[in-house]
């Protein structure tokens, strides 16, 4: 039963997309760039690839083009009752890459990931479609929702449609600000969750952030 219970709060400790321990008296400050939060509203609700003029007017190649952007399994993206942890996650540290490119991207994600955030839930909901349905879980709720093991069942009481809980990163961006990168996670379970690095390019006609890339992180 000891190895039991033991297993249960690691896994509790990985469900409930981790808040950030800040120092003893300190408050977890607000993001406040509104670009960090169309990054966010650009990965719940993905704005649609812009085709490149050369392959727009040829359905073979477009439909191939449209058939190879990044997935995000599991993650539930376009989900209308996702509910979304306040807390930002930490330490999520981002690799250079071996050629050395978003080297800069990495840096302003790694400085930003280092202290705990939180999101603003009139911020975020400003850059979401007005029935979005998404909802906000504080770190006081969570911590009462899964004070004992029966968490999860708790949660799907109270959020009977929502799938899971939604974690992000700060959003990190490379100095001409074209490019971004953020950590997403979703958990539905003890040990059922996925995470992923998402990466996003904004569009320089729309302005719009797209999804670009992404990397599978965990799975369980």
């Amino acid at each position: 039963m000891g190895r039991q219970l033991l297993i249960l709060l690691a896994c509790l400790a990985m469900a409930v997309i981790q808040a950030s321990t800040a120092f003893a008296g300190e408050e977890v400050p607000a993001i406040e760039e509104d670009e960090e939060y169309r990054v966010y509203a650009a990965v719940l609700f993905p704005n649609k690839p812009e085709i490149p003029d050369a392959i727009k007017d040829d359905p073979l190649r477009r439909d191939l083009y449209l058939s190879e952007r990044p997935r995000l399994d599991g993650l539930g993206v376009g989900n209308r009752s996702a509910v979304v942890y306040e807390q930002t996650k930490v330490n999520q540290k981002m690799r250079p890459a071996d050629d050395g490119s978003l080297a800069a991207l990495g840096e302003d994600f790694n400085r930003k990931t280092e202290k705990p955030a939180r999101l603003s839930k009139e911020k975020l909901m400003a850059h979401l479609p007005k029935d979005s349905g998404v909802l906000i879980i504080t770190d006081e709720e969570m911590s009462e929702l899964f004070r004992n093991r029966d968490g999860w069942d708790r949660f799907r009481q109270k959020y009977p449609f929502a799938g899971g809980i939604k974690g992000f990163s700060r959003a990190g961006f490379d100095p001409a600000r074209m490019q971004a990168v953020v950590f997403v996670s979703h958990q539905a379970d003890y040990r059922m969750g996925v995470g992923y690095w998402i990466y996003l390019e904004k569009s320089a006609s729309s302005g719009k952030w797209i999804i670009s890339g992404s990397r599978l992180a965990h799975i369980s």
